[in-house]
Formats: structure tokens, sequence, C-alpha cells
């Protein structure tokens, strides 16, 4: 029986998979069928209203597309703001002896392995996003320790979708690429030690713990390590 009950799980959440992406690849005939791409500037069909709410609502399909996996439904979701998770990350840091300065640390020339990015996401997302992914980027750490050279960036939802051009933690929330940062944060940066959290989306308690127990992670393993005491 239990046997049973898991398969059925696997086969509905494979079935959702395949609805999302489905849903998603109509909406892109749709799109292409309309004229969506811009070739030039003197072809261009669309005014910059327009062609910036095709983008927010491709990035909101992809997005909103997430939730129907998840396994209940939340009437009033939650995402913590970016005070309310510094809050907590500088707290939780200094129980584990960590100094943390905020926003004190830019780290340049991140450049993401989109080569190991196989998501079919990658096939629907608007061209703009995809050019911005390829291009090298900046990122402000929340938090840093320069003694103990240990950082911590929290990404919470972005609140414009219409911009052509996204940050790049706009990019890593919209696509979940929090992998792809933290491997090219440890490719070209061996001496820091950095750990890229999304924010989540569930009801306020929940969302502190889950910030909460992430840290508590990150920070045993760097005990673990020696890095901190």
């Amino acid at each position: 029986m239990q046997i049973c009950r898991q398969w059925n799980k696997k086969v509905i959440k494979a079935s959702a998979v395949g609805l999302i992406l489905s849903m998603l690849l109509t909406a892109c005939e749709k799109e292409e069928q309309g004229s969506y791409t811009i070739q030039n500037e003197e072809t261009e069909k669309f005014s910059f209203f327009d062609k910036g709410k095709k983008l927010e609502k491709r990035r909101k399909e992809i997005l909103e597309s997430r939730m129907l996996l998840m396994p209940t439904a939340i009437m009033q979701p939650y995402q913590l703001t970016e005070e309310e998770a510094w809050n907590i990350i500088e707290r939780k840091a200094r129980e584990y002896g960590l100094e943390f300065e905020h926003n004190s640390m830019t780290i340049d020339n991140i450049v993401l392995e989109l080569d190991n990015y196989n998501n079919p996401e990658k096939d629907l997302m608007p061209k703009e996003d995809l050019k911005q992914l390829k291009e090298s980027h900046s990122l402000t750490l929340d938090g840093y320790d320069e003694t103990k050279k240990v950082g911590i960036e929290y990404i919470a939802l972005p609140t414009d979708l219409t911009k052509k051009e996204l940050n790049l933690e706009e990019l890593i929330y919209i696509y979940q690429l929090s992998g792809l940062l933290n491997d090219a944060l440890k490719k070209n940066h061996e001496d820091k030690r950095i750990k890229i959290i999304i924010g989540t989306t569930y009801n306020k308690k929940n969302v502190e713990e889950i910030l909460e127990k992430q840290l508590d992670e990150f920070f045993t393993q760097l005990k673990e390590e020696k890095i901190i005491e």
C-alpha cells in the first residue's frame, strides 16, 4: 500500500510538471504567432509599455506555475522582506560567532555556467532574460564577515517584472538558479564561503523557520570544517 501511495505521488507530480510545460509552451506559441519577437528598432511592433507587460506575463507564468507543485494550497502566502530576512541572518550569525556587516561586500565578474542549466524553463524564458543571464554580474551580499570570509545573500521575490533588464538577484529568483550561482562563487572565489538563499513563500512562521534552518545547516557545516568555532 505504501509503495502504491509513493507511486501515485510521483505520477501526480509528473503530470503536474507536464501540465505546466504544456501551458507555458502554448502561451509561447501564441506569442510567437502574435509577432512577439522584436527584430530591430525599425520593425518594432510594440511600445515599451506593451513589451513590459508581455515580459511580466511570461515571467509570472513561470513563477506561478511552481505553485501547482506545492503540497498544500496557501490562502495568504507570505515572504520575508529584505529587512526581516536580514534581522534573522544577523541574529543567527552572531549565535555562531560571526560579525556580519550589512551590504559591505560586492563580488564582481560573476558568470553563470548556463551549459549546466538543463531546466525546461530555459527554452521558455524571454530572450531578454537569457541574454542577461549570459552577462557578467556583480552581487552585493546582505551580510559578510571579513575576518572569517563568510557571507550570506538572501534573494526575495522581485517587485517589478515589467523591466526589460532584470538584475542578477531577480533572475536567480524567477528561474531558481541559486545552485548555479553558488557553483560560480565556489569556482571563482575559493577563499570565501558564501551561501545564496532564495526566499520561500508560505505562512510567516514557516518562512522564518525555514530560513533559520537553512542558516543553521550552513553555519554547522562551517563549524565542522573548522572555518568558524
